[in-house]
């Protein structure tokens, strides 16, 4: 791994050798997007066709250190959505809160003006959900949604928004890209429960330091921020468990 380059080039170039095909890999990464992303890290997903489809993924800080290294695999099974082409259809900030929302509610109820599109949508979340979520007609939802205008949230989303405009420009395959999707989102759904475990047993006030060692240093700092505010939204008293001297946690609604 090739990381310490001079302060003066605008581009950091590393060189990594993929774990399951042994394939080298050379990333550039814009030195300047890593040090005004608030979370200090760029998650760049690198798509490689052998001995199985498979997706290299690299969290590279900004001195150019591969602060982690992961593998997708075995996503043959994926139906081929045109994923891509359904993001872009109803606008990538639209997709970012549809995510957030369905990570706040189970019951949904998805519409809008082209239904060929809605369809396509609700087939792609029911993959990336892993069929956790359920559409449902408006009379038995608990949030409807027009996924051409999808409601703003109270929260920053910044860091989802990039992550997935990223993987859009650097997946080709719909069904790595799905699959991709689909592994960020259970992350953060699975790091949801240990959060509110932890909200619902803590005798005492956590720091975001404490937080960030409870999920085994896999969310950083602004991850965690998004998963509070989801949490709040679900109707969990976050003040009352969380200190972050840095952030308010009001501050984010």
């Amino acid at each position: 791994m090739l990381w310490d380059l001079p302060e003066h080039q605008k581009y950091i170039n590393i060189c990594i050798r993929c774990p399951l095909c042994n394939k080298k890999c050379e990333i550039f990464v814009d030195r300047e997007e890593v040090e005004n992303d608030p979370s200090g890290i760029v998650r760049v997903p690198i798509e490689h066709d052998s001995p199985e489809p498979h997706i290299l993924v690299v969290d590279i800080d900004s001195s150019g250190f591969p602060r982690g290294i992961y593998i997708i695999r075995g996503y043959g099974g994926l139906e081929r959505i045109p994923v891509a082409d359904v993001i872009r259809s109803i606008g990538l900030e639209n997709f970012a809160r549809l995510l957030c929302w369905l990570l706040i509610y189970d019951n949904v109820c998805l519409y809008g003006y082209d239904e060929d599109t809605a369809r396509l949508l609700r087939m792609l979340l029911s993959c990336i959900f892993s069929g956790a979520k359920r559409f449902v007609s408006e009379d038995k939802a608990e949030k409807k949604i027009n996924i051409f205008n999808v409601p703003m949230l109270e929260f920053n989303i910044d860091l989802i928004v990039r992550r997935i405009k990223t993987a859009i420009s650097s997946i080709r395959d719909h069904k790595s890209l799905a699959a991709y999707i689909r592994h960020e989102v259970q992350k953060y759904a699975d790091f949801l429960e240990v959060l509110e475990k932890i909200m619902k047993q803590s005798a005492r006030k956590l720091t975001m330091e404490d937080l960030i060692k409870m999920t085994d240093n896999e969310l950083g700092k602004e991850e965690i921020k998004i998963l509070l505010a989801i949490l709040r939204a679900r109707g969990i008293s976050v003040e009352d468990k969380v200190i972050v001297p840095e952030f308010r946690i009001t501050e984010v609604f």
